[in-house]
């Protein structure tokens, strides 16, 4: 299995954070159906599916939990990750109903993509493919950002705590509260909680030396604090999720 991530062109990196690519090969060993867990994500994403049994587009939304799905080889999918502070003003796409679900993509934003799901998406040219239909997207629907909730996610991204954060705005806690859930689909705690668990499994990929180091840097009181905190939201061992990952070529 392969998993890949993208960076966007300049234009679009003010509301796309990345695109990524899933990919179980037709020679896998693995038994199917394959059951296939994430790490929570507090990202929306546009998914693109060509697998033998489905073809389509469907939207990702948010999560506080892991992700799980049954894959099958010869399956491959291309997300379009949104930043989490962009949303669409769409009421099939509010963001609290779409939290640790998916969904069909609604009529004006599949129309763009899913003639490209019966193509190669792995052909070199179909993210400049995707780039354009976005582009074009984006000047029929009305796409938001909340520059608030911007500041605030970069913040909970550098490590910043929330009580540090909300101190320092002119808003009550409850008014930043409910937007922020509003926007983002989360609250700020799962969000700096998803942020975490991302940064804390990068650094594991690139060594398996000086984990301990590693979990302290993510501040995490001590190893007892990381493994029951991942085996509560992940429902399995840290060892055992580390191995899956390491089955895959990951380039992020």
């Amino acid at each position: 299995m392969k998993y890949f991530e993208y960076i966007p062109s300049l234009n679009l990196q003010n509301f796309i954070l990345n695109f990524w690519m899933f990919e179980i090969e037709v020679n896998e060993e693995w038994q199917e159906p394959i059951l296939h867990e994430t790490i929570p994500d507090s990202s929306i994403s546009i998914v693109l599916i060509n697998k033998p049994q489905y073809k389509g587009v469907r939207i990702l939304g948010p999560h506080s939990q892991k992700f799980q799905q049954a894959v099958f080889k010869g399956s491959i999918f291309l997300g379009i990750r949104l930043h989490p502070w962009i949303y669409f003003e769409m009421p099939t796409l509010k963001k609290m109903q779409l939290l640790n679900t998916t969904c069909a993509a609604p009529t004006e934003i599949e129309n763009h993509f899913n003639d490209l799901v019966y193509t190669n998406l792995k052909n070199s040219d179909t993210l400049k493919v995707i780039e354009t239909r976005l582009f074009e997207l984006f000047n029929q629907i009305e796409i938001l950002q909340n520059s608030l909730i911007k500041y605030i996610c970069l913040e909970l991204s550098k490590g910043k705590s929330v009580a540090m954060i909300t101190e320092e705005l002119p808003y009550s806690i409850r008014v930043i509260q409910k937007k922020f859930k509003q926007v983002v689909g989360l609250t700020m705690r799962q969000y700096q909680s998803n942020i975490r668990q991302r940064k804390i499994w990068e650094d594991f990929l690139k060594t398996s030396e000086n984990k301990l180091d590693t979990i302290l840097k993510h501040n995490y009181f001590d190893q007892s604090h990381f493994i029951n905190d991942f085996k509560k939201r992940m429902n399995r061992t840290h060892t055992d999720f580390e191995s899956y990952l390491r089955s895959m070529e990951i380039k992020i």
